[in-house]
């Protein structure tokens, strides 16, 4: 897998995270805390929006279980089928989910109390681990 980080505020480079959501709030959220942290975030907040920003090169995916029409799962698998394989975090506002099959790209589940710090730090130590292998 090819890192093409984003240049943020400072000069320095950073990964590209997309972040799918259909919270509204919860997107809006993220991308001031991302934005604190200057980390290069791209929030979509419909399946739609997703399939318009396949030029962009992400280096994670931190998706919402539940989309409505579909599941996170779901919109992983199509991500990994058809766009490109790339790894995802798995965040919902339910402890429990279903969890078969998971798409081999979907390296952890989040619940969303844990907080866009948490998230984000997990989506940071897992892009460490995949880009040392």
């Amino acid at each position: 897998m090819r890192v093409t980080p984003a240049p943020n505020d400072n000069g320095k480079t950073v990964p590209r995270i997309l972040l799918v959501d259909d919270d509204v709030v919860f997107g809006q959220i993220m991308l001031g805390f991302a934005k604190e942290q200057n980390l290069a975030l791209t929030y979509c907040r419909s399946t739609e929006q997703v399939s318009r920003l396949t030029q962009f090169n992400f280096q994670l995916a931190v998706i919402d279980y539940d989309l409505g029409a579909i599941t996170g799962i779901q919109l992983s698998h199509f991500l990994e089928r058809f766009l490109y394989s790339i790894p995802v975090i798995l965040v919902s506002q339910y402890r429990e989910i279903n969890r078969s099959p998971l798409p081999p790209c979907i390296r952890e589940f989040i619940h969303k109390s844990a907080g866009p710090s948490e998230i984000l730090e997990a989506a940071l130590r897992t892009l460490r681990y995949e880009y040392s292998k």
